[in-house]
């Protein structure tokens, strides 16, 4: 009878220890079904911490060594998404600097108010938005303080990155053109 009572309680705890691994992995499979949405979202981000969770907490899974490949291969989507971004903001900078040249020649200037804008080329105009929707920054500027006021002979384009707001590395990071040239800060001189 005591060995029935031993072999009763191991199997008990044999199955308890099962029942909690089971269920420790399917945890696990539903966090990575997760991150796998968020990286066809291209929101790699979010993705790389749901696995590096995993790997944390459930890591004795079949999930913690996919997990591991997995945020390896989000890293290097996610560099390449930054860089197709960057590039292509890079891009938009060039055809607008072109346009707002083509504008000083026609005008003498470059534009100052919203009405100004209008007169550019309807190419251009959809042209004022970063990668990631925010407004592209438009900024006259003037070489002299003796250059009047309504005749700007510069101008500042700019881009806040995905938050659209100044400062931020990654997506984050701002992008400044002057003279078709970038420049660290839409402050310099």
């Amino acid at each position: 009878m005591k060995l029935l009572i031993q072999v009763c309680f191991a199997l008990l705890v044999v199955g308890g220890l099962t029942a909690c691994k089971d269920e420790k992995a399917e945890k696990a499979k539903l966090l990575y079904e997760r991150a796998e949405l968020y990286s066809e979202r291209r929101q790699f981000s979010q993705a790389i911490e749901i696995l590096q969770r995993i790997q944390i907490d459930y890591g004795e899974t079949e999930y913690g060594p996919r997990s591991e490949q997995m945020i390896e291969e989000f890293q290097r989507l996610q560099d390449l998404v930054l860089k197709n971004d960057r590039d292509e903001i890079r891009s938009k900078f060039s055809r607008i600097n072109r346009a707002l040249d083509n504008y000083r020649v026609r005008f003498l200037a470059y534009p100052i108010t919203p009405e100004d804008m209008k007169k550019l080329p309807a190419v251009v105009n959809p042209e004022w938005v970063d990668p990631w929707g925010n407004p592209i920054y438009y900024k006259p500027t003037y070489s002299s303080e003796r250059i009047p006021r309504r005749a700007p002979d510069g101008f500042v384009l700019g881009s806040f990155g995905k938050d659209g707001l100044p400062g931020g590395t990654g997506q984050d990071l701002d992008l400044f053109y002057r003279d078709n040239k970038e420049i660290e800060s839409i402050f310099e001189e």
